[in-house]
Formats: structure tokens, C-alpha cells, sequence
């Protein structure tokens, strides 16, 4: 089979078993599990498996089946996060067997993509066909991928709704237990990362750009700009 392919993670899954009693993790794990199969009908996906903590999902060798699992995306990194489901994944195009096994480049190339990232999102990989067709801020916009390490690349990533910053903090405070001091490696840097994302969304909307073009270098240089001069100059006329 050739097509589209998704590889999501539930982020922490660890800290879901470690923290929660054994009748909260299976009325949790039941939770996540009916937010898959809910989705997966409303969006039409035509193939998806749930390997613990791992989500796979594929999509036909065309520009509608890009545009589903954009949206599949979209929708389970927003309602995700609302249920307390932080999740981290890459969309790839390629060769793959679906099966109780499914393998392929697809999926190795999605894995590999999915597992630098270090925020809460999800980004296509390079060369994908028909991503000129849907860019917008409701689908796909450019954007520069958090990684753990390595060059700062800009690639298409999904666009959608962040919570601000304290929101998204009570929605991922079951992860942690009581008293339990964060670190930069596991949620400090991730959540910074996600949260600077969901103010450049509001920026590119503020603006009325559709995030084919990514401004600057940095996420935090558009920010910057426009907390210094305001509604006197805009993303536009900086960048000429």
C-alpha cells in the first residue's frame, strides 16, 4: 500500500501508570480509547491501530486523504488535550503493509519524525503531495519543529487551538504527583515550546495569514515584534 500514515504518542503514558490508582488508569485508558474510535468514525479514517501508548492511522494516495488526516490530527490533539491526553506525532507519505504487523518506510520514517520532536504537536514530513493544496490556519502551516536537538528546520505542522499556558497546566496536572518538582527535559521544555506555538497561531490570525510563510527565524522574533510596536507595523512589513 502506498498513502498517508500517522504515528501519534501519548506523551507520559509512564506517569499515567506510575500516578493513578489501577481503576482511575483503566477508566483513563478506556477514556483515551473511546476518543480514538469517536474520532476515527467522524473523521472517516479508513485504517488505525492503538498499540498502548502508540496510535497508527493511514489514509489513501490522494489529496482528500491528506486533508482526513490532517483533521484526525487536529481534532485529537485538541480534544486530547481537554481530556488530559497530550499527544506528539508526525504524518508521512510512503510504502507501508497494514496488517496486525503493519510495517513500511512509512512508518519508520513517521516514527523517527515523531520521536525528535520535543513539544505537543504534530508535523508532516518533508515533500509530502498535495501540501500546496491545504495550507491554512484550519489545516497545516509552516512552521519551525521543536526538536531535542539538531538543525532548526521549518516543515509543515498541524494548526490548532492551544490551550494558554495555565489551562494547559491543570489539564497535564494528573501527570505529576503531589509535591513532585518538574524538570526542563520532561515538561518544562515542551510546554514552553507548545505554548509559544499557540501564541504565533493567534499572531497569524491577528494578521490574517494563512502560515505558508513562516516569519523571521524564530517563533519568538514574530512575538517579539509584535509586542514591540503594537498596531503600528505589521508581520508583512517586517519582512521586506
Amino acid at each position: 500500500m502506498k498513502g498517508y500514515f500517522l504515528v501519534a504518542d501519548l506523551l507520559a503514558f509512564k506517569n499515567l501508570v506510575v500516578n493513578l490508582p489501577h481503576q482511575d488508569l483503566m477508566r483513563r485508558i478506556e477514556d483515551w480509547k473511546s476518543l480514538v474510535e469517536a474520532e476515527v468514525i467522524s473523521c472517516s479514517v479508513p485504517y488505525h491501530q492503538l498499540f498502548s501508548d502508540t496510535l497508527f492511522a493511514a489514509t489513501d494516495n490522494n489529496v482528500q486523504g491528506l486533508r482526513t488526516l490532517i483533521r484526525f490530527g487536529r481534532v485529537l490533539l485538541e480534544k486530547g488535550i481537554t481530556s488530559g491526553f497530550p499527544l506528539r506525532g508526525a504524518i508521512t507519505f510512503g510504502v507501508y503493509e497494514w496488517s496486525a504487523l503493519t510495517f513500511g518506510k512509512a512508518v519508520v520514517d513517521a516514527y523517527a519524525l515523531e520521536q525528535h520532536q520535543n513539544w505537543l504537536g504534530i508535523v508532516c514530513g518533508n515533500s509530502l503531495p498535495h501540501i500546496d493544496e491545504v495550507w491554512g490556519l484550519d489545516s497545516v502551516i509552516c512552521y519551525p519543529i521543536p526538536q531535542k536537538q539538531g538543525p532548526i528546520q521549518l516543515k509543515p505542522v498541524i494548526a490548532w487551538e492551544v490551550p494558554r499556558f495555565r489551562a494547559l497546566e491543570i489539564r497535564l496536572s494528573y501527570l505529576t504527583r503531589p509535591g513532585e518538582i518538574l524538570s526542563w527535559e520532561d515538561w518544562g521544555d515542551k510546554i514552553s515550546r507548545t505554548v509559544e506555538f499557540g501564541i504565533y497561531m493567534r499572531l497569524l490570525k491577528k494578521e490574517k495569514l494563512n502560515g505558508k510563510v513562516f516569519f523571521g527565524h524564530l517563533p519568538i522574533e514574530a512575538i517579539e515584534l509584535i509586542l514591540d510596536n503594537g498596531e503600528q507595523k505589521s508581520i508583512h512589513s517586517s519582512s521586506q
